[in-house]
């Protein structure tokens, strides 16, 4: 059956394969409609191929230069590869390519790499935010606190800026009003709209236990601690320690 369950127009009545090269391979079907007339289809078989499309913070689209003999010239193309690995999942057959293209030969996997974001938060240090409005004349805000931010603006604007709260205040605004705004009035009343601090403390000191010396040629699946890698052909992995380390041979 076809896609939306209609019987195929035609029937394959012998197939044969006149070249199979390393990458492609050409078969040619012979086929019958209903009727039973007879004609012939070419089709390419490939293995198959993945592509990324790899975004950088800034919006910046990575590509890369390949040589393509087909057309005779080099072309910017997108981090892709074939499926050349047998059992290989798509996850990793993009990793492989990716790095090959980016010219990294060394991988670095966490023993707890399954549970990195849970001991993130356990070790990330503890943070209470606080915000004070004055909405007053910066003259007379009274004793500031010696660390954290204040909001400022010039009396009579509706936008702040924000500087920090060590040196001179009132300077520090000055400065940053005129590398944002292109001047700064320094004979202009100066008003204080808010005070944000921080009490931060540090999170607790903790070590992941060494795990058992590993080492494995690709390509296969490690079953670590919480978490499975994949080990791309002509990859080689060794962990002695806590960290599994995996090296393109």
């Amino acid at each position: 059956m076809t896609p939306g369950g209609r019987t195929p127009g035609f029937r394959v009545v012998s197939s044969e394969r006149p070249f199979t090269g390393r990458l492609l391979t050409v078969r040619v079907d012979r086929i019958a409609d209903a009727d039973g007339r007879e004609g012939s289809r070419e089709v390419v078989e490939h293995p198959g191929a993945v592509a990324a499309l790899v975004v950088d913070r800034e919006g910046r689209i990575a590509l890369f230069e390949q040589w393509r003999h087909a057309v005779g010239g080099r072309l910017l193309e997108v981090p892709a590869g074939k499926y050349d690995v047998d059992g290989e999942p798509v996850t990793g057959t993009l990793r492989r390519e990716l790095a090959e293209e980016l010219g990294i030969s060394t991988v670095l996997v966490p023993d707890a790499a399954g549970v990195l974001s849970a001991l993130g938060l356990i070790a990330s240090e503890e943070r209470r935010d606080s915000v004070r409005s004055f909405v007053c004349p910066l003259g007379e805000a009274g004793e500031l606190p010696a660390e954290g931010e204040a909001e400022l603006r010039y009396r009579g604007q509706s936008f702040e800026l924000t500087v920090p709260l060590h040196g001179d205040v009132a300077e520090a605004f000055h400065r940053a009003h005129e590398e944002r705004y292109g001047y700064a009035d320094r004979q202009r009343e100066i008003e204080l709209v808010a005070v944000r601090t921080a009490d931060v403390r540090p999170g607790p000191e903790f070590g992941l236990p060494p795990g058992g010396s590993v080492r494995a040629d690709g390509p296969c699946r490690l079953d670590l601690d919480g978490s499975t890698c994949w080990l791309p052909r002509g990859w080689v992995g060794v962990r002695d320690g806590a960290t599994l380390r995996l090296r393109k041979a």
